[in-house]
């Protein structure tokens, strides 16, 4: 998903890293799903660094789950909207309609899986998928 988005990255002036530290176990998924919510997460990243910046993918396991991180260096999140990022129509972007994240949620939730973001404003922000193998 990745490569999909490789050159709208390199377009922006976004350095991309993958670190995949996971010892090749499978999750019992829907892949156009899961494929939704890392192209969802990454625009956000991307849409989040409008002067370029770094992204990092990482990728390992944790007990009996799959953790995957998204860290990006952009805007980052106001600590007020962290909260409600997952709710319908919350948005961060001016020409955003706040279903993304919302969608990312759904879908993980569906999958018993979970997200959680950290956030520092003008530092970036980090999504912390956690999927059961």
């Amino acid at each position: 998903t990745v490569h999909l988005l490789s050159s709208e990255l390199l377009k922006r002036n976004i350095r991309w890293t993958i670190d995949c530290r996971h010892n090749g176990a499978a999750l019992q998924a829907d892949p156009d799903q899961l494929r939704q919510v890392l192209i969802n997460l990454i625009q956000n990243a991307a849409d989040a660094m409008p002067q370029g910046g770094s992204l990092t993918l990482t990728t390992q396991s944790v007990n009996s789950h799959i953790e995957l991180t998204i860290c990006d260096t952009g805007q980052g999140i106001p600590p007020a909207l962290l909260p409600k990022i997952f709710d319908p129509f919350v948005s961060t972007k001016s020409d955003g309609n706040g279903l993304g994240l919302a969608m990312v949620y759904s879908i993980l939730r569906a999958h018993r899986g979970s997200i959680r973001a950290d956030s520092h404003p003008g530092r970036g922000t980090t999504f912390t998928v956690e999927l059961p193998l």
